[in-house]
Parts: C-alpha cells; structure tokens; sequence
C-alpha cells in the first residue's frame, strides 16, 4: 500500500504524457515471463539477507522464518496470478509483501558493512580527486559513479561478483569498459554548467553512496552549486535512505573539510524522495523533494533503476544526467547493450 501524499516532480517536462517505465509486460509474452522468473529466482536471496540480519540482531530464529514465510506466501502467488505490468509495479508488490510480514530492511547488515568499508576508502578517493587538474576532477568523480554503482545488491550479475569476492571499488573501476561507453554524455556534462541547484536521485548504500555520489556532490559543491541528495522513503532492496542519509553526510563531514563546510551551511542536505522502489515515479515524488526541485537547475538520477528501468525516455526543463552501469541482460538486451556496459546519458534543458 502507498503511504505518503505524493506531488508530480515539477522539473518533468511533459507531465500529462509522463510514463515511469517506458515498456509494458504482457502476460503471456516473453519478457512479462522472463521478469517474474527473475523475481521468483532472487526472492530467496533477499530472504537470506533477512535471515543473516536477525541472527546478528539476536532475533528469535522461529519467529523470523515465520516473517519470511509470510512474505514469501504473499509474493510468490502475487508473480503467478500478475497480469500486464511493469517492472516498477512488481518491485511495489515485493516491497508490500516484505512490509506486510514485518520485514522492515532485509539488507540492514549488509548495508552497515558496505558503508564502513566504503568510508574507510573516502578519504583516499578525495585526495585523488583533489591532486587532479581542476578540468579533469568532474569527469573522475562521475566514472567513480559508475564503478560504486556495481554495489547492486538486486541484480544477479553483481551478486555473483560480490559472493566471489570481485567487487571492490578499486578493482572494479579499473575494470570499467573504455570510453566511448555505451550512451556517452560525459564530455557534454563537464563542459554543462556552472549550476546553482543540482538534484540527486541517488541508489545504493556503500560505494555507490560513498565513493560516488558523495564524492561527485563534492565537485558540484565546489563548483558553486547547492546539492541535495534524494534517498527512498522506506527501505527496498540495498538502497539508501532518507532517514539513513543524514548520517552517512555526517560521517563524510568528518572526512572531508569541504563537506563539512557545506553541511554547516546547508548547501549539502538530503531528503526524502517519497519513493518506496528501486525505481520511481516522478509523478509521485514528496513534496518535500518537489519544493527542492523548483529551483534545481540540475537533476542526476542515479542507477539503473532510476534513470534507465524507469525515466530513459523522461525529458526535463532543467539539465539532466542519467548515469549508470547496465548489470541485468534483461535491461541491458532491450536497447542492444551488454551487461556492464556503461551509461552516462546528458540531456541538457
């Protein structure tokens, strides 16, 4: 069930004829097949996140399993008895099976430990930033941005390279496919701006937050835009969110003086999206976000889910950046692409 009274994002060029997902899964046809076996097959994985979390909280084992159980029990038919619908729409659906059992946030633990790793390496990711030429740092911090994207917690791709080990920041943005990428904007966005106001839809927790977005806010803040960082309402799969937002800003202040600067002014704050999904309507975002918007003369939508499932084909009054590393063939296949290609789309207003 939807919460919060939600407000159409007042940058949305086209509002009337405004569509979050660009494609419709039909029952019976191959993708609306395809996309609910994918569902089926992770379900159990989030589960075992849920799992590892309550044995560390001290939870009683029964009455957990009985919470995954009962989502589970709700989930599961909901695939099978589906008819048309979209991606955004099944995300929703496990979102209110997990709330419906008391699963407030499987991935708690696992977003805890992502952070503290990921804020043991902050402070060097700055300090390569700053050693760079000024021409060169925006750049940088955007292809940070991508390499913290693989922290994708719903994408079995990533999955994988975390089980085996193989996703560490480092690595893996060393192992990131040259430019020219897939969709490549870069060079158009470095050379966009100076802005006054940049919105940013951000994704994960851990690398993605803290060795991409945050460090990519920074060049902005330097820049001499204000930045507000836009995190889900409730938890859904490993991605950050508002309630968890002021804290992981307070912890990057500690590391970085220009942060922290920017946080004692209030021209780097969060806020709650309204969202509740890996992916989002614009057309219903909180007010909160939508009185921020007004006067943004940016918007970033960061992952996959934000600003490729959903919002691809979206046009803006403002300038807009939509970044990404494509780690699903599903996604990846429906426009030609190879997993962990690489997105980095600019539309300017």
């Amino acid at each position: 069930m939807r919460w919060r009274s939600r407000v159409p994002l007042p940058l949305l060029a086209d509002p009337h004829r405004y569509r979050p997902c660009a494609r419709t899964l039909r029952r019976g046809g191959p993708l609306h097949a395809s996309w609910r076996a994918l569902f089926r097959r992770h379900f159990p994985v989030l589960l075992d996140h849920e799992r590892e979390r309550a044995e560390a909280a001290g939870e009683d084992p029964h009455a957990n399993r009985s919470k995954r159980e009962h989502a589970a029990s709700i989930f599961l038919p909901h695939l099978d008895a589906v008819g048309d619908t979209d991606v955004l729409r099944l995300c929703l659906a496990r979102e209110d099976a997990l709330q419906a059992a008391g699963i407030a946030d499987a991935f708690a633990l696992a977003k805890a430990r992502a952070n503290d790793g990921a804020f043991d390496l902050l402070p060097g990711v700055l300090a390569e930033l700053d050693a760079l030429p000024p021409e060169r740092r925006l750049a940088q911090a955007v292809t940070n941005a991508l390499a913290g994207n693989v922290y994708d917690l719903g994408a079995e791709a990533t999955i994988a390279m975390h089980d085996a080990g193989d996703a560490g920041f480092g690595a893996v943005r060393g192992r990131l496919r040259p430019r020219p990428w897939f969709v490549d904007g870069l060079d158009g966005f470095v050379g966009g701006g100076p802005w006054r106001k940049a919105i940013l839809l951000v994704d994960n927790a851990g690398p993605d937050l803290v060795l991409g977005v945050i460090p990519l806010a920074g060049e902005l803040l330097r820049g001499g835009a204000e930045v507000v960082l836009a995190a889900n309402a409730r938890p859904s799969l490993n991605d950050v969110t508002a309630a968890e937002l002021p804290g992981l800003l307070e912890r990057a202040a500690a590391a970085d003086p220009r942060i922290a600067a920017a946080r004692t002014q209030n021209r780097l704050r969060s806020a709650d999206s309204g969202n509740d999904a890996p992916l989002i309507d614009l057309s219903a975002v909180s007010p909160a976000l939508a009185a921020e918007a007004c006067d943004a003369d940016l918007l970033v939508l960061v992952g996959m889910g934000r600003g490729f499932e959903s919002n691809r084909l979206a046009g803006f009054t403002c300038d807009a950046l939509k970044i990404c590393m494509l780690k699903d063939p599903l996604v990846a296949g429906e426009v030609g692409a190879e997993v962990f290609d690489l997105v980095a789309r600019w539309e300017p207003a």
